[in-house]
């Protein structure tokens, strides 16, 4: 159930970056500071650290019906210079709402982790339907066990058909919606 929230979660914040949803508008940088440091490189050598960045400012609806002068906006990859305006969108679906910046990039990650929570949704809904984690040692042979037992049975047909679903998403409706939908 957690992965299905995650996923409509995500799938929400997609609709919002996107401009499908929300209020649209823009932020005015006035300062971005890091946000996560990810050490990605290793001994010897190796690529540097990432950052990600959380970037401050004004917000202003397009329609002039809404500022807010302490908007965030989360994890930008880069930093963004003060002054600089930003298309962005007022996410209205969560408890105290937040900002996206707009766009297809920033609309297809969100996407794509609507699907992965489709796919985790559809492997937890297997080891349910099967019991294989309370009815078995949980080994990975117990797993293939239970999936040669669904042969023929609707839960076969029900975890494939889920799991194609999220992965068609994921690497083909993902980007689509991501590129082709404008609000």
């Amino acid at each position: 159930m957690a992965a299905l929230l995650f996923g409509v979660m995500f799938f929400t914040q997609g609709l919002t970056a996107t401009g499908v949803i929300g209020t649209h508008g823009s932020l005015t940088v006035s300062e971005c500071s890091v946000h996560k440091v990810s050490s990605t490189g290793r001994k010897g050598g190796g690529p540097p650290s990432t950052h990600t960045f959380d970037c401050t400012g004004t917000f202003r609806a397009d329609d002039g019906k809404f500022v807010d002068d302490r908007a965030v906006i989360d994890d930008v990859e880069k930093r963004i210079p003060e002054g600089v305006v930003l298309p962005a969108q007022k996410d209205e679906s969560t408890p105290g709402g937040g900002y996206l910046m707009r766009g297809s990039w920033s609309a297809i990650p969100k996407f794509l982790g609507a699907f992965t929570g489709l796919l985790i949704a559809d492997i937890a809904l297997f080891f349910l339907l099967t019991g294989v984690l309370w009815k078995t040692d949980g080994s990975w042979s117990a797993v293939g066990a239970a999936w040669r037992a669904t042969k023929g049975t609707a839960t076969r047909v029900v975890v494939v058909v889920l799991a194609a679903a999220a992965l068609l998403g994921a690497f083909v409706a993902a980007p689509v919606l991501g590129v082709t939908l404008k609000g």
